[in-house]
């Protein structure tokens, strides 16, 4: 597996452990704009999804379909982020005995290792951004923003099966271009002659196709062509 890859991975664990690490007690029972979710909720899902995702890689496992157990994760509070702390290590040990070929069950079908990593990335992204809004802390988009908009292109089609919807052309017809959170590079998916087209902030992308826009939340994405505006309304990059 690209040790790159894995570094972005391991990046996007310390942008979340620079938050959660000054947590006090009370902090870890903010609610986070996800309905429902704490922090300490959001957190806990991290290592369960962690410790299901080694068990996809090291033993073939789909404990998404049922198969293989995860152990419970029953700490809280600081005990909470020291279990995220070691099952992240070990998720990340995983994807390191990975090669980029290699393909792994995961929610009742195959994925490559290179693009559950990703999707692993994209999750601990997505759940940062409810844990920094509860903390009313700030948010600082990077590069490996590149990684979470290509996977909200690559799983469109995924996107519109879940949804039960039919898209208004092949979803791989989609051109995305998307500007670098430093305005300095154009991150484009898709076909370059294709009528339709989104182009627009990455993180803007980045955050429809994680459910992370928020109502009152500006988006500044412009929609060329019906796929375009269906793909605004329907992008979804996890399961």
């Amino acid at each position: 597996m690209d040790e790159e890859l894995i570094g972005d991975l391991r990046a996007e664990y310390q942008v979340l452990e620079g938050a959660l690490a000054g947590c006090s007690g009370p902090d870890w029972q903010r609610l986070t704009p996800a309905e429902g979710w704490t922090i300490e909720d959001s957190v806990r899902h991290l290592v369960i999804s962690d410790r299901a995702a080694v068990l996809a890689i090291t033993e073939g496992l789909d404990p998404l379909q049922g198969n293989g157990t995860i152990e419970p994760v029953q700490e809280q509070g600081a005990d909470l982020l020291e279990a995220w702390r070691q099952s992240r290590e070990e998720v990340a040990e995983a994807f390191a005995s990975c090669a980029d070929g290699d393909r792994v069950p995961w929610g009742g079908r195959r994925m490559s290792a290179r693009s559950l990593l990703i999707a692993r990335l994209m999750e601990v992204w997505a759940h940062g951004l409810d844990c920094f809004a509860a903390l009313a802390r700030p948010v600082v988009p990077s590069s490996r923003l590149r990684h979470i908009a290509w996977l909200g292109h690559k799983t469109l089609p995924h996107a519109f099966v879940v949804e039960g919807k039919t898209p208004p052309a092949d979803p791989a017809e989609l051109r995305l271009e998307v500007r670098s959170p430093d305005g300095t590079e154009i991150w484009a998916f898709g076909p370059p002659g294709s009528r339709h087209r989104l182009t627009g902030p990455a993180i803007d992308w980045c955050r429809v196709s994680t459910r992370r826009l928020r109502p009152g939340d500006p988006c500044r994405l412009e929609p060329e062509g019906p796929l375009a505006g269906a793909a605004l309304a329907y992008a979804k990059s996890f399961l």
